[in-house]
């Protein structure tokens, strides 16, 4: 069921105050509600609203999902304007979004995903049995190589850049990949952590298939490009699904590239 305007303009103005008791210029009234009230009793998963609240149909705006512990904007073509990227990360700094509201802040300009499904489960059970014969028998099972061709075969193909940043340039780093991804790329798919009361966060920025070193290797060209100059790993999706992390048992480096 769609929201209506007046649920709408409360999303938005709710959205507002917070963004205004961050900058210490408005105090919200004692009747106000959390925006995770609304989320949770507004807004059901897979259910989206505007990203600003306005009867006018001709004007475009993108959508804003509030699910599973998510807070996604979606952006198509239509919709990817400066402005609007201006709205979304001025409302939701990750810098001033904590746990109550989620988890992560994302923003989806479009996964060229195939039209068969990522089968995780099915690769995760794969991987069990290439990890119950490694080393045994002289057998080394889990290598680089085994590893992508199940990512392949089960279509789990997708992998991000790993931007780390420090909690006072949170708000800006994150505000530039948004422009990359919507604006300069038009394409893609990117996240960014919320405020944990911890010094840094981090900003995943997805290309569709680990295995297109061009595409790749494009996409950090294009995070050094506005300031982005430290090293930092690429990670597979399935990587991160098979639980391969640093010092990890099979001795396989999570990062496929570390530049």
């Amino acid at each position: 069921m769609d929201l209506d305007y007046v649920t709408l303009a409360l999303v938005d103005q709710v959205a507002r105050l917070r963004l205004n008791e961050a900058n210490g210029s408005v105090t919200a009234p004692k009747n106000s509600v959390h925006i995770e009230s609304l989320s949770a009793s507004l807004v059901q998963v897979g259910q989206t609203f505007p990203l600003v609240a306005n009867s006018c149909a001709s004007l475009a705006t993108p959508q804003v999902c509030v699910a599973d512990n998510w807070i996604t904007c979606h952006f198509n073509d239509q919709t990817s304007t400066l402005d609007n990227v201006d709205a979304f990360t001025s409302l939701w700094r990750p810098s001033c979004t904590t746990l109550r509201d989620a988890e992560w802040i994302a923003v989806n300009r479009g996964m060229n995903h195939s039209s068969n499904p990522p089968l995780i489960e099915e690769m995760k059970a794969a991987f069990e049995i290439l990890a119950q014969s490694h080393r045994k028998d002289g057998n080394i099972t889990l290598t680089v190589s085994a590893l992508d061709q199940l990512a392949h075969r089960f279509n789990v193909t997708s992998g991000k850049w790993l931007v780390f940043t420090d909690f006072s340039t949170a708000d800006a780093s994150w505000a530039e990949i948004v422009k990359l991804v919507c604006l300069r790329r038009g394409k893609g798919f990117a996240k960014v952590s919320v405020n944990k009361d911890e010094n840094h966060h981090v900003i995943c920025v997805y290309v569709d298939d680990f295995s297109d070193e061009v595409e790749v290797k494009k996409l950090r060209e294009e995070l050094r490009s506005f300031g982005v100059v430290k090293k930092i790993g690429f990670k597979l999706d399935a990587y991160s699904h098979l639980g391969i992390y640093a010092r990890n048992m099979w001795g396989i480096s999570p990062n496929r590239y570390y530049e």
